[in-house]
């Protein structure tokens, strides 16, 4: 049971990275299997990369036992999001949206 739920933990972990990757056209550093390396090795540096890439925490403070991880006020858009009118062009500092004024 226990060697299922680490099983279960990195796969999820690896798909997860790949989908970030994927949203935001991150192209891989070196190769398509940085994603498994990265996710079994350095999971605590993959899982901070991934929510400073997707979250602007320099806006809004980090909120514990919420679905996004920020305050509930807070949307949430994504480049794929075709109503919000977000660009990469938008983007700030590394690829991060700038979602300081959609509040």
């Amino acid at each position: 049971l226990d060697l299922g739920l680490i099983i279960h933990f990195f796969r999820m972990m690896i798909r997860t990275r790949r989908a970030v990757r994927d949203e935001y056209r991150i192209p891989p550093f070196c190769t398509r299997s940085e994603d498994v390396l990265c996710s079994i090795f350095c999971t605590c540096c993959t899982l901070s990369q991934m929510g400073r890439h997707t979250a602007d925490y320099e806006t809004y403070r980090p909120f514990c036992c919420s679905d996004t991880g920020l305050p509930n006020h807070v949307e949430m858009k994504l480049p794929s999001d075709s109503t919000s009118g977000f660009s990469i062009a938008d983007a700030g500092a590394g690829g991060v949206p700038n979602i300081s004024g959609m509040v």
